[in-house]
Parts: structure tokens; sequence; C-alpha cells
């Protein structure tokens, strides 16, 4: 079991060392009723400091169906950030894993390689407790992480299984649904439930020969929605 030096690690995360901002996160993470003790001293150091020194970010969630390009969009939109501010950034992209293989289902990171060199720029995957789950248990715990390590905007990627996926909902300041182009009687199968609570819909992949559908698709929506 990995021993974990509890002020060298908060200090870490506090000076925001992406390779202890890792361990806490695993920490956190962790399954082990060993490591309770530990991860809750932590957050509680972790909680105070946000307190005492006033620290806020601005948290995206993107949600939206499989395809849609959510890995790529925040991959350029995390590129425009780092470019045009000063803002320290950090992605978590739920990655489940298969029930069969236990290996990564969805490899969004994969598609998010570009990142890996800025050093304001923190991506991580992180797994639901369970297939059928839309966000880790202690997402709210991971953000706090994040937040006390002064990353002023926080990406969250979720699997974005459908309509139904509306836990990220009370988690972010923002929710942006990224949707392909799509005829008109389909807009009758996605307009409820997640949309409802929306703030952003993205309408991605407008290419030149898609361009009129996505026209079309925008339209369909705003009228759905007045």
């Amino acid at each position: 079991m990995k021993i974990f030096n509890i002020n060298n690690l908060y200090d870490s995360v506090i000076a925001g060392d992406h390779k202890f901002i890792s361990q806490a996160i695993t920490l956190i993470e962790s399954k082990s009723k060993r490591t309770f003790i530990v991860r809750e001293k932590l957050l509680d150091k972790l909680i105070i400091n946000i307190c005492k020194y006033k620290k806020e970010s601005i948290i995206v969630g993107f949600t939206g169906a499989t395809g849609a390009g959510k890995s790529t969009f925040i991959n350029s939109l995390s590129k425009y950030i780092k470019e045009s501010t000063k803002e320290n950034i950090s992605i978590i992209s739920i990655d489940p894993t298969s029930s069969m293989s236990q290996g990564s289902l969805m490899g969004d990171l994969a598609r998010m390689s570009t990142l890996y060199n800025h050093s304001n720029i923190f991506a991580r995957a992180s797994k639901p407790q369970t297939l059928h789950m839309a966000l880790p248990l202690l997402m709210y715990d991971i953000i706090l992480v994040l937040i006390a390590a002064s990353f002023g905007i926080i990406l969250i990627e979720t699997v974005g299984t459908g309509q139904a996926d509306i836990d990220i909902y009370p988690l972010v300041d923002v929710l942006c649904f990224i949707m392909q182009p799509i005829e008109g009687d389909e807009i009758q199968t996605v307009k409820k439930g997640l949309l409802e609570l929306v703030h952003l819909i993205l309408i991605n992949k407008c290419d030149e020969d898609t361009k009129h559908l996505a026209m079309k698709t925008r339209m369909l929506y705003m009228g759905s929605f007045q």
C-alpha cells in the first residue's frame, strides 16, 4: 500500500505540481478503507485553503452522444484558452472501463495528446464506479483538489450516454451539450430531459457537406426551446 505524507502531498497540490495532483486524485478514488482517514484529512486541509484564499474556478461540463466530437472540441477549446489567457486549465474526462476486459472504452485523453506538453494544462481520465454511472461518486472531491491547485478553468467531459446523463448538472457553472447535425424528426427524441438543463447547445462537425443540415438543426432547436 502506498504511504502518503499528507503535508507533502498538500503542499505539492497547492503548488500546482501535476504529479502530486494526480496522486491526490488517486487517493480520493481509492476504495481502500485504509486510506479513508488520510483522504478526509487532505480534503479538510484543501477546503481550508480554498476558503482562506477565496479560490474560485469556472467549471464547465460537456455531454452529448458518443461520436459528437466532445474530446476534439475540448482539445481545441483548451488550446484556445491557453493562447488567449494565462489561466491554468484542468480537464477531467470520464472514461468507463469495460465490464469484461477492464480496459478503457473510450480513450478520450488519447485525442487530447497535444495538451500534454503544456505546463498549465492538466488532463486526467477518471473512471465511474460502475459502467452505467455518468460520474465518479467522488467527483465533487476531485473538483476540490483542482480548485485548491488554482486551476481557474475546470473542464469535465462526461461519458455522454444520453439525455438521462444529468448527474453533472449540480457540479458545473455551465453545461454544454455537444451534438452532430440531425434530421428534423430526431429532435423529438432528444429535446427533453438533459436538454432542459443545459446552458449551451453546440452543433459540432459543421463541414461543408453538413453545413446546411447544421443550420437546420439550429433552427429546430431554437424553435423547440422558446
